[in-house]
């Protein structure tokens, strides 16, 4: 991802050699030079020598150890947005109207792309073949659970891999929607899966009464493998799943249903950067506990911005935001004393990139105060710093 911000830190200087000092002239005279030896007579070749290899010069040095190139932490400010990998969501981090990829009423506008963090993920269980004491071609039903580990990807593109599990012991998923279909999506940026996948948002937020990317929780698209499908299994399914936190992809397995284990997203603590224009290592907090911000709400990002023009992109972001901010806070305006980030997807429908929503992330304009208690309805009421 990219960010901008009004303290961009100064690159630092590049490394400068220094001359090398000239040799110390002694201060005496140069003794008078000696005769030249005689000439000594040239050296025969052995017969039948091998040929001297070419002297040994080393391996060619590599350049100097600046460190590793550098990967964006989670929520960190990157440099170019990286490519998506298998089990990560890329996104995008602007602050509006006061701090990060917010889009601030009165500072300048920055950006920052997510990486959600994959270690120490749950060990997922799945058969190693679909089980065949089911009917794989018939459409999983709404309310089954499964076992395995998608979180991370939109996409699953070997639906009848994951073991069918007892919802009533522990689990990772389960399906909230399912249905036939006549065309199989190949990957997440086939055009298909984006209907599929809006499909299944819909059905995740009559489920959980809230939109998904409120809580924390996980949605993948899963459909049979080719394999399968030439087998004539043709249904998708709708798999919902609880994370551990909010851009953590660990999954949490669960008893019973998501319906009763899915969190909303409130407050949030994480690690500022030292820029900062960023953040990283951010955990769920109770509003009432000293925290870093608070998620005012969700938008969808708009199908006619255009990612080109980042500032213009960024404009129109921050005008959908703004709405949200306000209403959440029961004001007419953002008070200067406060700011906000926007997290937005780094990547388009077409490229796979199923989740289209954007973040509205409240925090205090000062990056160095925090909060205690919650912002929303606070009107004008004095805000709740540490």
């Amino acid at each position: 991802m990219s960010e901008q911000g009004p303290d961009h830190p100064q690159a630092p200087a590049e490394a400068t050699q220094l001359p090398t000092p000239a040799q110390p002239i002694p201060p005496w005279p140069d003794p008078a030079p000696a005769p030249p030896p005689p000439p000594a007579a040239p050296l025969a070749a052995p017969p039948y020598a091998i040929p001297s290899a070419p002297p040994a010069y080393g391996t060619p040095s590599a350049p100097p150890a600046y460190g590793t190139p550098w990967a964006p932490p989670a929520y960190g400010p990157p440099g170019v947005p990286p490519t998506p990998a298998k089990g990560r969501a890329g996104k995008v981090l602007a602050i509006v109207g006061g701090v990060v990829a917010l889009v601030a009423v009165v500072s300048v506008v920055a950006a920052l792309v997510v990486v959600p963090k994959l270690t120490d993920r749950i060990g997922a269980v799945a058969s190693a073949s679909p089980s065949p004491t089911r009917d794989l071609n018939a459409v999983p039903a709404v309310g089954s659970c499964w076992q395995g580990d998608t979180a991370g990807e939109y996409f699953n593109g070997r639906a009848e891999f994951n073991a069918p599990a007892d919802c009533a012991t522990v689990h990772r998923m389960e399906t909230i929607a399912s249905g036939k279909i006549d065309t199989r999506p190949d990957n997440a940026s086939a055009p298909y899966a984006a209907d599929l996948y809006a499909a299944c948002e819909d059905a995740a937020e009559e489920y959980l009464g809230q939109p998904w990317t409120t809580t924390y929780t996980w949605l993948v698209l899963a459909v049979p493998s080719k394999t399968q499908w030439a087998e004539g299994t043709h249904w998708y399914r709708c798999d919902l799943m609880i994370t551990a936190g909010w851009g953590w992809l660990d999954l949490v397995p669960l008893t019973g249903t998501v319906k009763n284990s899915a969190k909303s997203i409130t407050c949030v603590t994480w690690t500022a950067a030292t820029t900062g224009r960023g953040w990283s290592d951010d955990h769920p907090a109770d509003c009432d506990a000293i925290h870093n911000g608070e998620l005012a709400g969700v938008v969808r990002f708009p199908e006619d911005a255009d990612r080109a023009d980042h500032d213009a992109m960024i404009a129109k972001l921050a005008k959908l935001c703004d709405r949200v901010i306000n209403k959440f806070l029961d004001r007419s305006s953002l008070p200067k004393t406060l700011t906000y980030w926007m997290l937005y997807p780094n990547g388009t429908v077409e490229e796979g990139v199923l989740n289209q929503t954007v973040s509205c992330v409240l925090a205090a304009a000062d990056p160095g105060k925090k909060l205690i208690g919650s912002l929303q309805g606070i009107g004008n009421k004095p805000i709740p710093f540490v």
